[in-house]
């Protein structure tokens, strides 16, 4: 997964207009500056040319400072080896540290990882825990991976009352297999009502 920017008004509510101001801020330890910096260094935008070492500076000095999306990002850029050596274990690591700190994103890579044992064990029970979490926190991924879990009985107890209202939340926002499923749940009356429409 790769990093992702805040684009809300808050976000960026206080950062200088000109790419030198806001290199001058994130240098003086601004994160926001920081993760924007290393958003725009690592896509090639705000007028500033793609440069991973970059992008790997700023998201690595925003991680310094427990930011949970420069850690969530900085993992990202570990996990793709993306301006440095890839490092799966290290960025497990970072993603640990991220979802700890309340990041969704991050638990829902984390998650990922203990599914594909790649730079962390496989182990399913603990990648759905962190599906779970992040669900809570709103994440649309984690959703739809909690509620197939429900809904397939994988690690948890098959249950289609929890199952549904997950799946449906995933598919209002777009997921092609959460449709999927959706659609599967309606035919067959497994959470609720069966309904052809």
């Amino acid at each position: 997964r790769f990093p992702t920017k805040d684009n809300s008004a808050d976000a960026q509510k206080g950062l200088p207009t000109t790419i030198e101001e806001t290199i001058k801020l994130a240098d003086s330890g601004n994160v926001q500056a920081q993760l924007l910096l290393g958003y725009s260094y690592l896509y090639g935008e705000n007028g500033l040319k793609a440069d991973y070492a970059k992008a790997f500076e700023y998201y690595g000095k925003a991680a310094l400072q427990n930011d949970p999306a420069g850690l969530n990002n900085l993992g990202s850029l570990y996990y793709g080896g993306i301006g440095v050596a890839r490092n799966p274990a290290k960025a497990a690591i970072l993603f640990a540290k991220a979802a700890e700190l309340g990041d969704s994103e991050a638990a829902v890579n984390l998650g990922f990882m203990y599914i594909s044992g790649n730079g962390a064990e496989k182990n399913k029970l603990l990648a759905l825990d962190y599906f779970e979490k992040a669900a809570a926190e709103g994440n649309i991924i984690a959703k739809f991976m909690t509620g197939y879990a429900y809904y397939i009985g994988a690690e948890r107890p098959q249950n289609y009352a929890k199952a549904a209202p997950l799946i449906k939340a995933a598919a209002d926002a777009g997921i092609d297999e959460a449709q999927v499923v959706l659609a599967d749940i309606y035919i067959n009356g497994r959470g609720f009502p069966q309904n052809y429409n």
